[in-house]
């Protein structure tokens, strides 16, 4: 069905005019048949389903008086992935997950916890030994299948004044490298968010305390992209101390906010639901693709970054067996079909259907 065909097999006349959620769906089809996507056909699936939850009975609506409603339902069902005998199955998955949504926990269930670690470096670097303990703050709200994970962060002045653009900037980075896991808990999926939020001194506590630093002095003429990178990150020295032209190291320090220790010279730790392995933790810096190992662009995630934040869910939901964390990218062919389904088709337009996260 082309644009203009289901303009004009929706029309309803001079006198019909068309709604402002019909208009917002005819956007929304105009999109995505002029360059088809997954995030178009998202938008589409959530307009489609908005229009139809103003009417009493779609299905009878002269806007569907012969059938172009229940086409273009039918073809986004199946571009989705959805398969038409299991639509009930799937409406009742629906409505259960939007009675959790309507009747969320809005307490926050917080997490304390002290925590340290051991290191011993090794030559180039100055041999030494270092033992850093720290206090790990963290708030855990559950909406139906969203878990909110809460840190809180006061930025004070360092030598370097704080704005709300460099706040946003670490926000955007930290946050976007961060949520990209799901929770597997007797084979369901939660869609694990965490979310960082910017407090003011007076505001109740526990929160973490990062002073705003500028790198030294330096001409960047000549310096390659990466050589201006591995500059911007020098003032990024610990997770109280962060430089505000960071972009990378800063998501090495919040991952200390989670629980995580160093995977560099460390030699023993306590308290953070990780397993010593020292192939994994005993190994000089910048040396593995590991975020807590390098902070340069070779840094990433990986399962066991998130060993904190599942010991802590399964402490507080009482897990039997116990909930796994897994990073999207690691789910095996079936599992990351599913995974797909409910994080990617559904879970969008129902925290949207109940006005969670709304723009």
């Amino acid at each position: 069905m082309t644009y203009d065909e289901w303009i004009n097999r929706t029309k309803a006349g001079w006198n019909k005019p068309r709604s402002g959620k019909l208009k917002a769906l005819d956007l929304a089809l105009k999109k995505y048949l002029a360059v088809p996507s997954t995030e178009r056909l998202r938008a589409l699936d959530r307009a489609l389903t908005a229009w139809k939850d103003s009417k009493p009975d779609w299905k009878t609506s002269i806007r569907n008086r012969d059938g172009a409603v229940t086409e273009l339902t039918e073809f986004v069902a199946q571009k989705l992935g959805y398969n038409q005998i299991h639509a009930p199955v799937v409406q009742e998955v629906l409505t259960k997950s939007q009675t959790l949504l309507q009747n969320q926990e809005n307490s926050e269930y917080q997490v304390t916890a002290k925590v340290k670690q051991k290191q011993v470096y090794q030559p180039p670097w100055t041999v030494k030994t270092s033992v850093i303990p720290w206090t790990v703050n963290m708030g855990f709200i559950k909406r139906g299948t969203v878990v909110n994970v809460n840190v809180r962060i006061l930025a004070k002045f360092g030598n370097h004044a704080v704005t709300d653009e460099i706040k946003r900037t670490w926000k955007t980075h930290i946050e976007s490298d961060w949520n990209c896991a799901t929770i597997i808990e007797k084979n369901r999926h939660r869609d694990l968010i965490f979310n960082l939020i910017w407090v003011e001194p007076g505001d109740p506590k526990p929160y973490y305390e990062v002073c705003v630093d500028s790198p030294p002095p330096k001409d960047l003429t000549g310096l390659s992209r990466d050589e201006v990178a591995d500059y911007y990150r020098e003032s990024t020295i610990h997770m109280g101390k962060w430089a505000w032209t960071d972009r990378q190291a800063v998501v090495h320090e919040f991952g200390h906010m989670l629980g995580c220790p160093d995977e560099y010279f460390t030699v023993e730790f306590t308290g953070m639901g990780h397993v010593f392995d020292d192939a994994i933790y005993n190994q000089p810096p910048f040396t593995t693709n590991s975020i807590m190992n390098n902070t340069k662009k070779q840094g990433r995630l990986f399962d066991r970054h998130f060993n904190f934040v599942r010991k802590a869910y399964n402490a507080w939901q009482k897990c039997i067996p116990a909930a796994e964390i897994r990073i999207l990218r690691n789910i095996g062919p079936s599992e990351q079909e599913e995974t797909q389904q409910w994080l990617r088709a559904n879970i969008m337009s129902r925290r949207q259907a109940m006005g969670y996260d709304d723009d």
